[in-house]
C-alpha cells in the first residue's frame, strides 16, 4: 500500500504501520473511523490514570506523572482535554525533519551505511541527539550506553572502509528491554531489587542481532517484572504514549514501542508473554509478532534463570520495529536452536508448503474502541 510520512514532530514512521497479533492485522494505526465516518488520529487504546493530580517522587526518586493530570508537562500545554489540540507538541525536532537519519528505517540505515553515504558513527549520533530531544518526556529509554555505542560504530565504519563483509543490520542502532541480559549492562526488570543486577554476558537475541550488525545504545522500560499491559515501573517511573500522554503506551514493552514510535530507535528487543510485544505495538503505531513457542531462544544469568511452568508455556523474546519488513529481518537474526536454550529449535522463514491454502486472520475493528 501507498505509505504517507507522518508530520508529528515527535512520532516518526508511515500512516500504514500495522501490529502483528499472532493471525491478526491491525491496519493504519495512525487513526480510526467511527460509527459517522470522522477519523480519530489516536490509536484506541484505554485512557489510563494513577488517580493522582500531578507529579511525585517515589522512594528511589524516579519521577511519577499522573496521565489525566500534566500541569507540569510542557508537551501537553496544560490545557483541558475537551479544549487542547491533541498531538500538538513542542517545535523540539532537531534539523530538517524530512533529512533526519533518526527517521530511516532500519534497513534503509543498513543499506545507507553499507554504500558510504552515511557512516555508522553518524546515525548512532542522530539516534543519540533524538534520544536528547524526546526521552525526558517520554521517559521510553532508561539506561544509555552513548560511549559503547559511539566505540561500536567507530568499529563498524572501519569494517566497511576495510572491505569486509557486511552483517544485514551493520552500523545499525538498536535498543533492548530492560528484562533481557546485555553485557555490562543491569537486568533490572524495572524494580528496585534488581537496579544492580549486572549480567556478565549477553542474552542469545542479543548476542546474535549484535552478530546482525546491530550496536546497542540504550535499555527500555517496562512495568516490574513485565507483569502489566501498561508500562510505569517502580525503579524508573511512567513511560507516556509519544502520540498522546493521557494514552498508555502499551506494555509490557512499552518503553520499547515508545522509543520506535518517537524516533529514538530504528529496531529494538522485547517479549511477550500475553501480548507484551503486541500490545504496545498495537498502541503506539509500530509493527512486531509473537514467535512460536521456542524459534527464539530465551536464556538469562539472572535469577531465577530458570522459567515457571507459564513462561515455559507461552514466553518468547521478539523484535519491534516501525515497519514489518525490519520485523522480519530482525527476527532472521535472531530465530533458531541455541546452547543455553535447550527448548529452542530450528526455525526457517523460508520454504514453507506451498501445496495447501493459508488461513490469514485479519481484525479490522478492535474490540473495544
Amino acid at each position: 500500500c501507498h505509505e504517507t510520512d507522518r508530520t508529528d514532530p515527535v512520532v516518526v514512521g508511515s500512516a500504514h504501520a500495522v501490529a502483528v497479533v499472532i493471525g491478526i492485522i491491525h491496519p493504519d494505526l495512525e487513526g480510526e473511523r467511527d460509527n459517522s465516518g470522522q477519523r480519530h488520529r489516536t490509536p484506541p487504546c484505554a485512557t489510563l490514570s494513577d488517580g493522582d493530580n500531578g507529579a511525585e517522587s517515589d522512594r528511589n526518586g524516579c519521577r511519577r506523572q499522573s496521565l489525566r493530570s500534566c500541569a507540569d508537562d510542557p508537551a501537553v500545554h496544560a490545557q483541558p482535554r475537551s479544549t487542547r489540540p491533541e498531538y500538538r507538541w513542542p517545535p523540539d525536532t532537531v534539523g530538517p525533519m524530512s533529512d533526519e537519519l533518526w527517521r530511516k528505517t532500519a534497513r534503509q540505515l543498513a543499506e545507507m551505511i553499507a554504500r558510504g553515504d552515511v557512516s555508522s558513527r553518524e546515525v548512532v549520533d542522530s539516534h543519540l541527539t533524538r534520544i536528547d530531544a524526546v526521552n525526558p518526556r517520554l521517559n521510553a529509554i532508561v539506561h544509555r550506553l552513548d560511549e559503547q555505542a559511539r566505540i561500536e560504530a567507530d568499529r563498524a565504519d572501519a569494517a566497511r572502509r576495510s572491505g569486509d563483509s557486511l552483517a544485514p543490520l551493520h552500523g545499525v542502532p538498536c535498543t533492548v528491554k530492560e528484562n533481557i541480559d546485555l553485557a555490562g549492562t543491569p537486568t533490572t526488570n524495572a524494580v528496585p531489587a534488581l537496579a544492580h543486577a549486572i549480567s556478565s554476558s549477553d542474552a542469545p537475541i542479543v548476542e546474535r542481532i549484535r552478530r546482525a550488525g546491530a550496536i546497542p545504545i540504550g535499555r527500555t522500560n517496562l512495568p516490574d517484572m513485565g507483569l502489566r499491559i501498561h508500562t510505569d515501573s517502580s525503579l524508573h517511573g511512567l513511560t507516556r504514549n509519544p502520540w498522546d500522554h493521557d494514552r498508555t503506551a502499551g506494555g509490557s514493552s512499552g518503553g520499547e514501542a515508545a522509543a520506535l514510535a518517537s524516533g529514538m530507535s530504528p529496531i529494538g528487543l522485547g517479549n511477550d508473554i500475553g501480548g507484551s510485544l503486541r500490545n504496545p505495538a498495537h498502541c503506539c503505531g509500530v509493527a512486531s509478532i509473537k514467535p512460536t513457542q521456542g524459534v527464539v531462544p530465551w536464556a538469562t544469568e539472572i535469577p531465577p534463570t530458570a522459567l515457571g511452568l507459564a513462561s515455559q508455556l507461552m514466553l518468547v523474546d521478539g523484535v519491534m520495529a516501525r515497519r514489518i519488513d525490519d520485523v522480519r529481518v530482525g527476527f532472521d537474526a535472531i530465530r533458531g536452536a541455541h546452547s543455553r536454550d535447550p527448548y529452542s529449535v530450528p526455525a526457517d522463514l523460508v520454504g514453507a508448503p506451498s501445496d495447501r491454502p493459508w488461513r490469514i486472520a485479519v481484525m479490522t475493528e478492535v474490540p473495544g474502541g
